[in-house]
């Protein structure tokens, strides 16, 4: 008796989960609306695990597990991944000048290190760089050089923004000869069993169902730029499992580089919407020596992402949406619900 009482404990907790999270899902939802993709693990026990609403209202079709979503900004843990691989294999260094890598930047950039970049420590702003459909990374680029006032560092030492894995994206190209994208599906996509991810896919690119867009804007990319290394990876709460169950066993990266990536780097907020401190490529806690909880949110017009990883815990939860706010808040709801539910 005495030797099963963990396990019911154990099962007790995971009922307790799932009723808070299906009562969550169901308050409110209306039928025929956008949806979320929810998964819940905790040491390779999948705990809770649930689609809700649709991937595309016009041929209501309802969201699978398999179904493609626009990450956002979860791209850019990804985009740190490529970086401390390229790392490892002596291919170049944090402390490298942004000057070694890309040539035509403005003077007052070129000392800013790629840890720096990283951190969201570098004080370079695209503030005020308008992006327009059909633009890529050297479209944004080139509106930088053409705008002088953006040429000087910010006198803010910390801030959180795109522009940084915009140029971390065109590092990784240097350095490693290959497209951001080809980089990413040989060195990160294919070693972690990734099959649904991409770097911008056309909807004939892949044959997994993709999620449509419904924020502003209901085109199925939501913005219909081209932009890499802050954002322009697709892919399903399958896809995540499977990046975070390689990161954390080490298939991607070392766990001495896990844990230099999830440490305090940034000293301080970097994103006033949040507490939490910025490593190189992910949130998190204040004076973090990396190894303990780390995270990152995406949004892009109404897909809205989260993945969280609390590493002494086990615990990882994915959750990803179509529905613009409606998603933001039953993400939210659901990373409380989980940590209450599981507090060691």
């Amino acid at each position: 008796m005495c030797s099963s009482f963990p396990y019911v404990w154990g099962a007790g907790r995971q009922a307790i989960l799932s009723t808070r999270i299906d009562r969550i899902l169901s308050q409110g939802w209306v039928a025929g609306r956008p949806g979320v993709s929810l998964k819940i693990i905790k040491n390779d026990l999948t705990l809770y695990q649930r689609t809700k609403g649709l991937a595309d209202i016009q041929e209501n079709r309802p969201i699978a597990q398999d179904t493609i979503f626009a990450l956002a900004s979860i791209t850019k843990p990804m985009t740190a991944v490529a970086i401390f691989q390229l790392l490892e294999r002596g291919r170049l260094s944090l402390d490298d000048r942004l000057g070694k890598w890309i040539s035509n930047l403005p003077c007052e950039w070129r000392d800013v290190t790629i840890g720096q970049l990283l951190s969201h420590q570098s004080r370079i702003s695209f503030k005020g760089i308008q992006v327009e459909d059909g633009m890529s990374n050297r479209d944004v680029l080139k509106a930088v050089m053409d705008l002088k006032r953006l040429w000087a560092l910010s006198n803010e030492p910390f801030g959180y923004g795109n522009g940084a894995y915009i140029l971390l994206a065109e590092v990784i190209e240097k350095a490693s000869g290959l497209s951001y994208a080809d980089y990413l599906q040989a060195h990160v996509f294919n070693v972690a069993n990734m099959d649904g991810a991409s770097v911008h896919p056309k909807p004939n690119q892949t044959d997994r169902p993709m999620a449509r867009n419904y924020g502003v804007s209901t085109m199925i990319y939501g913005r219909n730029d081209f932009l890499t290394g802050a954002m322009g990876v697709y892919a399903s709460t399958v896809d995540l499992e499977r990046f975070s169950r390689a990161l954390l066993a080490g298939k991607l990266i070392s766990p001495a580089s896990l844990q230099l990536m999830t440490s305090d780097q940034s000293h301080a907020r970097v994103d006033r919407r949040f507490d939490s401190h910025y490593g190189y490529g992910w949130f998190v806690p204040p004076a973090s020596q990396g190894g303990t909880i780390f995270w990152h949110s995406g949004g892009v017009d109404g897909f809205q992402s989260l993945l969280y990883i609390d590493q002494p815990k086990g615990l990882i939860a994915i959750l990803l949406g179509n529905g613009g706010e409606a998603s933001v808040q039953v993400l939210n709801a659901v990373l409380a619900v989980v940590n209450k539910t599981y507090p060691d």
